[in-house]
């Protein structure tokens, strides 16, 4: 079968039409593509400049403004806290016995500590602390170790179940840092 001329000159036109639309679309996209590029690379070279920044060019974040930032690290800790009890459960059937019941707050004080050890090592902020604008760091404006962050979690810990003393240290200390801040060798910044 023999295919008309004007068969030939519609089809050559149709993809000659279908070419040129496709590189428009490859040519668009690739445009908005650069363009999406080019706004990821702004956005990290400002934040790559906050962060070679010391930390003693950003103020010393404020009692309150630390307050504010722990009362919703409840709330996000708690959520993971939730999700960690489903797991637990879940595996244990069990939280009530005298052997399970150590074993559950123990394993619920352990996930506490992961969550802000991995956060402070890694970054120096907890998701509160990257809401409120807050950055932990050491003394010295390097980031922490894992010595430091374990060291402020444990004294965290027996500051806040000893009535808040570690917290109520801040409104007494020289520089408005909690006690565990202190023990630790750290600072909270304000960004």
């Amino acid at each position: 079968m023999r295919i008309s001329s004007p068969s030939i000159d519609y089809l050559a036109g149709a993809l000659h039409l279908a070419s040129f639309l496709f590189a428009w679309l490859t040519l668009n996209c690739f445009s908005q593509a650069m363009h999406v590029h080019r706004m990821i690379l702004v956005t990290y070279r400002s934040i790559l400049e906050i962060m070679q920044k010391n930390s003693s060019d950003f103020p010393s974040a404020s009692f309150m403004r630390r307050i504010f930032s722990m009362v919703y690290e409840v709330l996000l800790l708690a959520a993971v806290l939730f999700l960690a009890s489903f797991i637990f459960i879940s595996l244990t059937h069990d939280t009530q016995s005298v052997l399970m019941k150590p074993i559950f707050r123990g394993y619920l004080l352990m996930v506490c500590g992961v969550y802000f050890i991995w956060f402070w090592v890694n970054g120096g902020q907890t998701l509160a602390m990257k809401t409120w604008r807050l950055r932990l760091t050491s003394k010295n404006d390097s980031a922490l170790t894992i010595k430091q962050a374990v060291l402020r979690f444990i004294s965290a810990f027996f500051g806040i179940c000893f009535f808040g003393v570690g917290i109520l240290w801040a409104l007494f200390d020289a520089d408005k840092q909690f006690l565990h801040d202190r023990i630790a060798g750290t600072k909270i910044i304000q960004m």
